[in-house]
């Protein structure tokens, strides 16, 4: 009883609640309501929802907010199927059902393209993926001799014996783990094998029928099952017999390129690469530059390399300036650009838009369900 009388204090008395009701959902997965003309976002929420809500941050612009109780639920709500959900910081969307994901994503990338990049994106395609046992790379943090994965909001370590979205190898390896690291350990699992970073130098997955070599400790697509309709995509979209491969990773767009290119430029910041890079792409003509992309421009490499097509992959922060001053310039037909952050993506493809690039197909990936990240494929004409 003391207990509850002190939060009701808490909440009640002491913290002031406010209600308001959701619009929709925004870059992130946060819902976004108005108390007075000022935006407040909130955790947890669908479009519709009237929520009690305790004002956490207070910004210029926006206040953030804890979500206190949901006074009135959308029929789109369903119980999470996780039992660690409601302190696991992995799947903040389980609170919805997967058909309902993918619609509440497309909105959010529509949203975003007209807000951050002044783009009204008509309707598209987002491709699903299954809903469980679909990852296959994961990092998996440490807590004494547990493993799991950090809390939500928080650095704190959340136990974790079995995870449903985990394909079964990553599941076996958490019941019996045999290397702990200090922080983190990062796996990958495919045919109920698994690589270690940091302990196995490499691994090896087969792809559309060809085996591609990488790195189990560096970055690899975590989800296989879709990555062949994206390569398929990709190449779907290649114009001319020269293409210019950034941020190239261990070339795995180039690696399967038609036949009909004839030269690959491939650029990577991550010099260790070069011998996966190599084993992958194998005898095709191709140059890679082991170096920053802002380096290679500013060292006029590119001036020997007149390019038909540009793929570019980049991370989550996108192109720099520089890179779209070097795109705008290079007086290159196509761009074939694959995000995984529409935000940034957006912004690029408005600036890009300033030079006559402009985006004439747009196609998503749900890569990660029950989560509110988000992969995409865009292709711009010079026009």
């Amino acid at each position: 009883i003391t207990i509850n009388i002190f939060l009701f204090i808490l909440y009640y008395v002491v913290v002031e609640i406010k209600e308001l009701t959701i619009d929709r959902l925004i870059a992130g997965g946060d819902g976004i309501g108005y108390i007075d003309g000022k935006a407040h976002f909130v955790p947890q929420v669908l479009p519709g929802e009237r929520v009690e809500v305790k004002i956490i941050e207070v910004k210029k612009g926006f206040n953030r907010c804890l979500l206190i109780n949901v006074l009135e639920s959308s029929d789109k709500r369903i119980e999470p199927f996780c039992k660690n959900y409601t302190q696991c910081g992995g799947c903040s969307f389980q609170f919805t059902s997967y058909n309902n994901q993918i619609l509440e994503k497309k909105a959010i990338i529509q949203n975003i393209f007209k807000w951050n990049g002044k783009i009204e994106l008509p309707d598209f395609d987002m491709i699903e993926s299954k809903e469980l046992k679909y990852r296959n790379r994961v990092q998996f943090h440490s807590s004494g001799r547990k493993l799991g994965f950090k809390k939500r909001n928080s650095d704190d370590i959340v136990s974790i014996d079995h995870c449903p979205i985990l394909v079964d190898g990553l599941n076996a390896y958490l019941e019996n783990p045999t290397v702990i690291g200090e922080s983190r350990t990062t796996l990958f699992s495919e045919n109920n094998n698994y690589s270690i970073g940091g302990v196995d130098t490499s691994s090896v997955v087969k792809i559309k029928n060809k085996d591609i070599e990488f790195n189990p400790g560096g970055f690899f697509q975590s989800n296989l099952s879709l990555v062949p309709g994206l390569l398929d995509d990709v190449n779907s979209y290649i114009n001319g017999t020269s293409v210019m491969d950034l941020y190239c990773g261990v070339g795995l767009f180039s690696s399967f390129l038609p036949s009909s290119v004839t030269q690959i430029i491939a650029v990577e910041i991550d010099k260790k690469v070069e011998p996966f890079i190599k084993n992958n792409i194998g005898d095709r003509n191709y140059k890679f530059y082991p170096m920053s992309l802002e380096g290679y421009i500013k060292r006029k490499l590119n001036k020997k390399n007149r390019v038909d097509t540009i793929i570019v992959d980049p991370p989550r922060k996108g192109l720099s300036p520089a890179v779209r001053e070097f795109i705008k310039n290079s007086g290159v037909k196509r761009v074939i650009y694959v995000s995984c952050d529409p935000v940034t993506m957006a912004r690029d493809i408005s600036d890009l838009n300033k030079k006559g690039y402009n985006l004439n197909f747009y196609k998503a990936y749900d890569f990660y369900p029950h989560t509110f990240h988000i992969e995409s494929l865009g292709i711009l004409d010079l026009e």
